[in-house]
Protein backbone atom coordinates (compact mmCIF):
# COMPACT_ATOMS: atom_id res chain seq x y z
CA UNK A 1 0.00 0.00 0.00
CA UNK A 2 2.87 2.38 0.83
CA UNK A 3 4.54 1.56 -2.50
CA UNK A 4 1.31 2.37 -4.36
CA UNK A 5 1.13 5.77 -2.64
CA UNK A 6 4.75 6.54 -3.56
CA UNK A 7 4.12 5.48 -7.16
CA UNK A 8 1.05 7.71 -7.38
CA UNK A 9 2.99 10.60 -5.82
CA UNK A 10 5.80 10.14 -8.35
CA UNK A 11 3.29 10.00 -11.21
CA UNK A 12 1.63 13.17 -9.93
CA UNK A 13 5.04 14.88 -9.79
CA UNK A 14 5.83 13.88 -13.37
CA UNK A 15 2.46 15.08 -14.67
CA UNK A 16 2.80 18.37 -12.77
CA UNK A 17 6.28 18.93 -14.21
CA UNK A 18 5.06 18.25 -17.75
CA UNK A 19 2.12 20.64 -17.32
CA UNK A 20 4.40 23.37 -15.95
CA UNK A 21 6.70 22.90 -18.92
CA UNK A 22 3.75 23.16 -21.32
CA UNK A 23 2.69 26.48 -19.77
CA UNK A 24 6.27 27.74 -20.05
CA UNK A 25 6.41 27.16 -23.84
CA UNK A 26 6.06 29.97 -26.36
CA UNK A 27 2.77 28.82 -27.88
CA UNK A 28 2.93 31.27 -30.80
CA UNK A 29 6.14 29.58 -31.93
CA UNK A 30 4.64 26.11 -31.42
CA UNK A 31 1.50 26.98 -33.41
CA UNK A 32 3.56 28.54 -36.21
CA UNK A 33 5.63 25.33 -36.43
CA UNK A 34 2.54 23.12 -36.36
CA UNK A 35 1.08 25.09 -39.27
CA UNK A 36 4.04 24.00 -41.40
CA UNK A 37 2.87 20.39 -41.05
CA UNK A 38 -0.32 21.23 -42.93
CA UNK A 39 0.32 22.69 -46.36
CA UNK A 40 -1.71 25.37 -48.14
CA UNK A 41 -4.08 22.74 -49.61
CA UNK A 42 -4.80 21.31 -46.16
CA UNK A 43 -2.77 18.15 -46.70
CA UNK A 44 -1.30 16.67 -43.54
CA UNK A 45 2.21 15.25 -43.78
CA UNK A 46 2.72 16.74 -47.20
CA UNK A 47 5.21 16.26 -48.84
CA UNK A 48 6.21 13.37 -46.56
CA UNK A 49 3.32 11.02 -47.34
CA UNK A 50 3.91 11.01 -51.13
CA UNK A 51 7.62 10.48 -50.50
CA UNK A 52 6.85 7.56 -48.18
CA UNK A 53 4.61 6.03 -50.86
CA UNK A 54 7.32 6.41 -53.50
CA UNK A 55 9.90 4.98 -51.10
CA UNK A 56 7.88 1.82 -50.52
CA UNK A 57 8.22 1.01 -54.24
CA UNK A 58 11.90 0.24 -53.62
CA UNK A 59 10.92 -2.76 -51.49
CA UNK A 60 9.73 -4.63 -54.58
CA UNK A 61 13.22 -4.62 -56.04
CA UNK A 62 15.16 -4.87 -52.75
CA UNK A 63 12.75 -6.91 -50.64
CA UNK A 64 15.15 -9.13 -48.70
CA UNK A 65 18.32 -7.21 -47.82
CA UNK A 66 17.34 -3.63 -48.67
CA UNK A 67 19.36 -1.13 -50.68
CA UNK A 68 22.22 -0.83 -48.20
CA UNK A 69 22.71 1.54 -45.30
CA UNK A 70 23.05 5.16 -46.42
CA UNK A 71 22.04 4.55 -50.05
CA UNK A 72 18.55 6.04 -49.97
CA UNK A 73 19.63 9.40 -51.38
CA UNK A 74 21.25 7.71 -54.39
CA UNK A 75 18.48 5.22 -55.28
CA UNK A 76 15.35 7.18 -54.40
CA UNK A 77 15.41 9.53 -57.42
CA UNK A 78 14.86 6.51 -59.70
CA UNK A 79 11.63 5.63 -57.84
CA UNK A 80 10.40 9.16 -57.12
CA UNK A 81 7.10 9.97 -58.86
CA UNK A 82 5.97 12.86 -56.65
CA UNK A 83 8.31 15.78 -57.23
CA UNK A 84 8.67 18.38 -54.51
CA UNK A 85 11.59 20.42 -55.87
CA UNK A 86 13.69 19.06 -53.03
CA UNK A 87 16.51 16.54 -52.88
CA UNK A 88 15.54 13.83 -50.40
CA UNK A 89 18.49 12.41 -48.49
CA UNK A 90 16.17 10.79 -45.94
CA UNK A 91 12.60 9.51 -45.90
CA UNK A 92 11.71 11.52 -42.75
CA UNK A 93 10.64 8.26 -41.10
CA UNK A 94 13.46 6.28 -39.48
CA UNK A 95 11.46 3.05 -39.52
CA UNK A 96 10.61 3.23 -43.20
CA UNK A 97 14.15 4.24 -44.13
CA UNK A 98 15.62 1.40 -42.07
CA UNK A 99 13.22 -1.04 -43.72
CA UNK A 100 14.25 0.18 -47.18
CA UNK A 101 17.98 0.32 -46.44
CA UNK A 102 18.45 -2.74 -44.22
CA UNK A 103 15.54 -4.98 -45.22
CA UNK A 104 12.72 -6.57 -43.23
CA UNK A 105 14.92 -9.04 -41.31
CA UNK A 106 16.95 -6.23 -39.75
CA UNK A 107 13.81 -4.34 -38.77
CA UNK A 108 12.37 -7.50 -37.24
CA UNK A 109 15.52 -7.94 -35.12
CA UNK A 110 15.39 -4.30 -33.99
CA UNK A 111 11.71 -4.58 -33.05
CA UNK A 112 12.37 -7.83 -31.19
CA UNK A 113 15.23 -6.17 -29.28
CA UNK A 114 13.00 -3.23 -28.28
CA UNK A 115 10.15 -5.52 -27.18
CA UNK A 116 12.51 -7.57 -24.99
CA UNK A 117 14.15 -4.39 -23.64
CA UNK A 118 10.88 -2.78 -22.56
CA UNK A 119 9.56 -6.08 -21.19
CA UNK A 120 12.65 -6.28 -18.97
CA UNK A 121 12.29 -2.60 -17.99
CA UNK A 122 8.71 -3.13 -16.84
CA UNK A 123 9.64 -6.36 -15.08
CA UNK A 124 12.52 -4.60 -13.24
CA UNK A 125 10.25 -1.70 -12.22
CA UNK A 126 7.71 -4.17 -10.87
CA UNK A 127 10.18 -6.14 -8.72
CA UNK A 128 12.51 -3.33 -7.65
CA UNK A 129 12.41 -1.79 -4.19
CA UNK A 130 15.06 0.80 -5.01
CA UNK A 131 13.20 4.06 -5.71
CA UNK A 132 16.22 5.69 -7.35
CA UNK A 133 16.56 2.78 -9.74
CA UNK A 134 12.83 2.91 -10.54
CA UNK A 135 13.06 6.64 -11.23
CA UNK A 136 16.07 6.19 -13.48
CA UNK A 137 14.36 3.33 -15.31
CA UNK A 138 11.23 5.41 -15.91
CA UNK A 139 13.25 8.44 -17.01
CA UNK A 140 15.52 6.60 -19.42
CA UNK A 141 12.64 4.52 -20.81
CA UNK A 142 10.70 7.74 -21.40
CA UNK A 143 13.70 9.31 -23.16
CA UNK A 144 14.02 6.23 -25.35
CA UNK A 145 10.30 6.17 -26.17
CA UNK A 146 10.33 9.87 -27.00
CA UNK A 147 13.05 9.38 -29.59
CA UNK A 148 11.32 6.29 -30.96
CA UNK A 149 8.01 8.18 -31.39
CA UNK A 150 9.76 11.12 -33.01
CA UNK A 151 11.34 8.71 -35.49
CA UNK A 152 7.94 8.17 -37.12
CA UNK A 153 8.05 11.64 -38.71
CA UNK A 154 11.72 12.51 -38.88
CA UNK A 155 15.21 11.09 -39.30
CA UNK A 156 16.57 12.00 -35.88
CA UNK A 157 18.49 8.72 -35.49
CA UNK A 158 20.39 9.51 -38.71
CA UNK A 159 21.97 12.51 -36.99
CA UNK A 160 25.16 11.23 -35.32
CA UNK A 161 24.72 13.17 -32.05
CA UNK A 162 21.13 11.91 -31.68
CA UNK A 163 22.16 8.35 -32.50
CA UNK A 164 24.94 8.55 -29.91
CA UNK A 165 22.56 9.91 -27.28
CA UNK A 166 20.01 7.20 -28.10
CA UNK A 167 22.72 4.53 -27.80
CA UNK A 168 23.78 5.93 -24.44
CA UNK A 169 20.19 5.90 -23.18
CA UNK A 170 19.79 2.28 -24.36
CA UNK A 171 23.08 1.40 -22.62
CA UNK A 172 21.91 3.06 -19.42
CA UNK A 173 18.62 1.16 -19.60
CA UNK A 174 20.47 -2.12 -20.07
CA UNK A 175 22.78 -1.43 -17.13
CA UNK A 176 19.84 -0.42 -14.90
CA UNK A 177 18.04 -3.64 -15.79
CA UNK A 178 21.04 -5.74 -14.77
CA UNK A 179 21.90 -3.85 -11.58
CA UNK A 180 21.75 -6.14 -8.58
CA UNK A 181 19.96 -4.58 -5.68
CA UNK A 182 21.04 -4.96 -2.05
Amino acid sequence: KMRKKKTLLALFGIITTVLLFLFWLDWALVIRRLKTIVDAEGGILRPRLPIWIDSLKMLKDFSLWGIGFGNFQFIFPVYQKHYTYQFWRNVHNDYLQSLIEMGPLSILLIILFLIVLFYKVFKKIKISDNHWNIGLLIGTATACLTMLFHSFVDFNLRIPSNALLFSMVIGLLLSLIHISEP
